[in-house]
């Protein structure tokens, strides 16, 4: 049997601070999860958490055990 050495998603995000919408979000989880059990690798998310725009996706990606980098403008 050969097995893949498992990969690294690294995924940035550009949040915008007057609208969320929750079907992108679950269409940006399924597309990382796909990717997850696809390559059995792990997610880093960097996202920009300047002033509280993130909300409410910031715990959304917490809550799914991603390491969550914050990066500032």
């Amino acid at each position: 049997m050969i097995q893949s050495t498992p990969q690294e998603l690294h995924v940035s995000v550009d949040v915008g601070c007057y609208q969320h919408d929750k079907a992108g979000f679950a269409d940006f989880f399924k597309q990382i999860e796909h990717f997850k059990k696809s390559s059995n690798g792990q997610v880093s998310i960097a996202m920009e958490g300047y002033n509280g725009h993130a909300r409410p996706l910031d715990q959304m990606i917490q809550s799914k055990k991603y390491r969550l980098l914050n990066i500032n403008n």
